[in-house]
């Protein structure tokens, strides 16, 4: 049986107790103190900055640079004439002419080539003719008339001098008694007979069609037996000794072209075909005075001579390529168009390897080369690669000066 002694703790043992705890406490706290005092000592190190490596070229300044320009353009007609007849008749095939030979008309085909005054069609110029042979005599009885006038004017003109009152008649008498209004009345009728001759001579000429240049021929409008006025287009030309090629370009090129017929810039047309790469001459003959509507370029007119008697003829409406060739550039340095960088600067690493951004002066761009006049002098090292937070006069290096750096150490 268990009594109240056995398990009665006095508060000495409860003391002692708690004296051997705080002991114990006590030598673990002095024992970590003593291990962090005596354990080996680190010092934080700083890592050193990272300097971008980047890649340069040389610039090297042009003294004179030949320069090209590249386009499109589109084979239009250099003149093209609807032709429609001065007279109202019907298209034959031949017609007698007065000397006794016979005029022929050829038969009117697309793409037929004319020479200048070679005959495109013509007429029946029956009426015509009946018409001049009526004129003819109204003429013969006109001057007729007139004869007979001018005789009776002689006739006047003697009684005028017998006529003894001479000095008190009015102008209007003298005119009266000598027929003047009559003999110009007759001259009058025959003025207007050798009109009327020459009128109807003239539509008998007009009932013959000539070419009015070397020409080619595009369509046509009916053919033989058509009746035609001169509101019925009979057919439609165009000028072959030239056509030209409408091209649009940058304002900004313009200073650097010369159109003139004779001593424009040339420049090389070419068309992909079945037979390989095809190649016409052409020149640069005007500028248009007003720029395209959609992409505010200037229009411009090259001109190809005798475009259907090469090897291979150039076709209306043809798309080609243009190589344009333009004044050279003088004092520029050329530079890939990707290492134009934003606002059109250039980033160049200087002397102190450190970057600097210069606004650049592009005076031309051809495909991937733009041409600069200042902001890059000779020699300078172009910086070529992209860095990714670009701020002037921060520090850079090459590849070449990375080695060497770590071959130092």
């Amino acid at each position: 049986m268990t009594t109240y002694d056995d398990h009665h703790v006095t508060p000495l043992a409860i003391i002692l107790r708690l004296c051997i705890i705080l002991l114990i406490l006590g030598a673990g706290a002095f024992g970590t103190k003593k291990l962090i005092e005596t354990g080996p000592k680190t010092s934080r190190i700083h890592p050193e900055a990272a300097i971008p490596t980047v890649l340069t070229e040389p610039c090297k300044r042009q003294a004179s640079m030949p320069l090209s320009l590249q386009a499109l353009g589109t084979v239009i007609p250099s003149s093209q004439v609807t032709i429609s007849p001065r007279v109202t008749s019907t298209l034959v095939q031949h017609i007698d002419k007065d000397d006794g030979s016979r005029a022929h008309s050829p038969l009117l085909e697309p793409g037929q080539h004319y020479a200048q005054g070679e005959i495109l069609a013509l007429l029946d110029p029956t009426d015509y003719e009946h018409a001049r042979i009526q004129r003819t005599a109204d003429l013969a009885t006109a001057r007729s008339a007139l004869k007979r006038e001018q005789g009776q004017r002689n006739i006047s003109a003697f009684e005028w001098e017998q006529f003894t009152n001479k000095e008190t008649a009015t102008t209007l008498e003298r005119e009266l008694i000598l027929r003047e209004p009559e003999l110009q009345a007759a001259q009058a009728r025959v003025d207007a007979a050798e009109a009327a001759l020459r009128s109807a001579t003239l539509n008998i000429a007009r009932c013959t069609i000539r070419a009015p240049f070397d020409c080619v021929l595009l369509n046509k409008n009916g053919g033989i037996g058509s009746q035609v006025t001169p509101q019925t287009p009979i057919c439609t030309i165009a000028d072959s000794t030239a056509f030209w090629v409408r091209a649009n370009i940058p304002v900004t090129m313009l200073p650097h072209l010369h159109a003139d017929a004779e001593t424009g810039s040339t420049a090389v047309l070419t068309r992909a075909g079945s037979a390989g790469r095809i190649e016409w001459n052409a020149r640069l003959i005007r500028f248009l005075p007003e720029v395209e509507t959609k992409g505010r370029l200037a229009t411009i007119l090259l001109s190809v001579h005798k475009p259907l008697q090469s090897h291979a003829p150039l076709l209306l409406g043809s798309s080609v390529r243009i190589q344009l060739h333009a004044t050279a550039l003088t004092n520029v340095t050329a530079i890939a168009t990707a290492h134009l960088r934003e606002n059109n600067t250039v980033w160049v690493l200087d002397e102190k390897s450190t970057l600097t951004i210069r606004p650049a002066e592009i005076i031309w761009i051809e495909r991937e080369t733009a041409y600069i006049r200042a902001g890059l002098t000779d020699g300078d090292q172009l910086i070529t690669s992209n860095i990714s937070a670009p701020v002037a006069g921060m520090k850079l290096r090459t590849p070449t000066q990375k080695t060497e750096a770590t071959d130092g150490n």
